[in-house]
C-alpha cells in the first residue's frame, strides 16, 4: 500500500490555525486524520466524482470538536480542499420519573 502525500488548501490551513487556538487537541486529531487518508484515502464517503469527505465525531465532555475535510486524491497524493470544525453540544439525558419527562 503505497503512503500518499498530503497537501492542504490555504483556506483550510487557516481554518486549523484559527481553530487550533481554541481547540487545543485539534491538531492531534487531525494529525491522525491525515495519517489515515495518506494510507487509505477511501476511508471516507464518496461526494461526486472526484471528492471525498471525511468526518471524525467530536466529544463535548472532553472538549473535543467534530472535524469534516472534504478532500481528493490521486496515486501520490491527497489534498484537503476544505475543513470544518463544530463544536458538539453537550447532551442532556432525562431519567424517567424525575418530572424530566
Amino acid at each position: 500500500m503505497p503512503l500518499r502525500t498530503v497537501v492542504m488548501s490555504h483556506e483550510a490551513q487557516n481554518v486549523l490555525d484559527s481553530e487550533a487556538t481554541i481547540h487545543p487537541r485539534l491538531a492531534e486529531i487531525y494529525r491522525g486524520l491525515e495519517w489515515r487518508l495518506c494510507r487509505d484515502p477511501k476511508s471516507g464517503y464518496k461526494k461526486d466524482a472526484d471528492n471525498w469527505i471525511i468526518r471524525v465525531n467530536g466529544d463535548a465532555a472532553a472538549r473535543v470538536p467534530t472535524i469534516v475535510l472534504l478532500y481528493r486524491f490521486d496515486e501520490n497524493e491527497v489534498e484537503i480542499l476544505r475543513m470544518l470544525i463544530k463544536v458538539p453540544s453537550p447532551v442532556r439525558l432525562r431519567i424517567a420519573g424525575t418530572g424530566g419527562d
